[in-house]
């Protein structure tokens, strides 16, 4: 009886860390990111952080940056903007 309980509180702690989880990074459709290449370190830290690859690194004419490859991926939940130690990310409305 008391594996029982053991599990049952296990279970209840797993679902309370999942959804205060999905709430600390709400999604907003509304929002998109954007950078600002003339902050950006191009650390790599918000392509690497981004579950949805919306950003990559390019190397195109003007030089090595990263670039927003994939909008219509972005949830945006903002974890990318608070990971950029540079403050080269916000969100921005969708157009």
């Amino acid at each position: 009886m008391n594996n029982i309980y053991l599990t049952l509180g296990a279970i209840g702690i797993v679902l309370i860390f999942m959804l205060n989880k999905k709430r600390k990074h709400k999604k907003n459709a509304a929002n998109v990111v954007q950078v600002d290449n003339d902050k950006c370190a191009r650390c790599r830290t918000c392509v690497t952080k981004c579950r949805h690859q919306v950003l990559k690194m390019v190397n195109d004419k003007d030089g090595l940056h990263v670039e927003v490859a994939h909008p219509e991926n972005c949830s945006g939940c903002g974890k990318c903007v608070e990971m950029c130690r540079f403050d080269a990310l916000k969100m921005v409305a969708r157009k």
